[in-house]
């Protein structure tokens, strides 16, 4: 995936002035994808901290849908079902977004590895993509702290995750996604510089 610089179609609108739309104006949205327990999360809080941008959690999304009876996935679907379930609807909300001129952030493990092609041309220069991904020598070196971390923005109902499956599932994300942040040593000094590089 080519890094698209950001072109300032909604400049000078009103709420670029009330701080929704940055860049010069331009509306962005960011898409924060990757396994569990990778600092989705964690990144999507900062965004709105640093820049005053909303952000969206297909995991909040998911359960939305899944309460209300609006799919017939559960918790424990597999990955692609729950993703062909959720994303069409966040899809669709970035979509508004960008018509209106408003900044958003989605993050959640449910953003398809080929996303783009749900969007034009001109909606993709509005957008980033950033993927986390952990080395599975940074998950077996860093195991305790990885748990640890769990519940750092938000306190999670599930049970304890499982080391096979966060390794499967880290695997995944870093073989079927461009562009990976790949976590290998200190996940706060790359994931600062991962920010710096879509902010």
């Amino acid at each position: 995936m080519e890094v698209l610089t950001a072109v300032g179609l909604d400049a000078g609108k009103p709420n670029a002035a009330r701080g929704s739309s940055i860049r010069g104006g331009a509306t962005m949205i960011w898409l924060i994808c990757g396994a569990t327990h990778t600092g989705k999360t964690v990144l999507a809080q900062r965004i709105l901290e640093e820049k005053r941008v909303p952000y969206l959690s297909l995991d909040h999304l998911k359960m939305g849908l899944i309460r209300s009876g609006g799919t017939a996935v559960t918790p424990v679907s597999p990955l692609r079902e729950i993703t062909d379930a959720v994303w069409p609807v966040a899809r669709e909300m970035a979509r508004t977004c960008l018509e209106n001129g408003q900044c958003l952030t989605v993050e959640g493990c449910y953003i398809p590895p080929d996303w783009e092609k749900d969007f034009s041309q001109r909606e993709r220069r509005q957008m980033r993509c950033a993927c986390l991904a952990l080395s599975e020598e940074y998950i077996r070196k860093n195991w305790t702290a990885v748990r640890a971390h769990a519940c750092d923005v938000e306190q999670r109902q599930e049970g304890d995750v499982d080391a096979a499956a966060l390794l499967r599932e880290n695997q995944f994300f870093r073989e079927n996604y461009e562009n990976v942040c790949v976590i290998r040593e200190n996940w706060a000094a790359e994931t600062e510089a991962l920010l710096r590089r879509i902010l």
